[in-house]
Parts: C-alpha cells; structure tokens; sequence
C-alpha cells in the first residue's frame, strides 16, 4: 500500500468499523479477503459498490 494521509485514514476507518462489530481477527481477515475478492472481480471499487456482493 502507497503510505498517503488518505489511505491511512481509510484503513484507520476501516479498523474503527471492526472494532465496533467486535470483530475478532479471524472475522478481520475474513472480511477484507472477502472485500478484496469483491473487487477483483470487478473493474473497479464503484462497481463492486453498485452490484450485489456474491456470497
């Protein structure tokens, strides 16, 4: 990950969110591959936004 002002405070947002959920590290990782994979099989984060998640 390119170290910018933006990107940290998403992932600091990102953190907050799984905190909040009580998330423990396994559901963490489990999430973020699942949004990863998401995304991969998507052009682009705006597409994965507008379509349902395939679960």
């Amino acid at each position: 990950m390119e170290i910018t002002q933006k990107n940290v405070q998403i992932a600091k947002d990102i953190l907050k969110i799984m905190n909040e959920q009580q998330c423990t590290v396994a559901e963490a990782n489990d999430i973020l591959a699942f949004v990863r994979n998401q995304i991969y099989t998507t052009t682009t984060v705006q597409a994965t936004i507008s379509t349902n998640l395939s679960v």
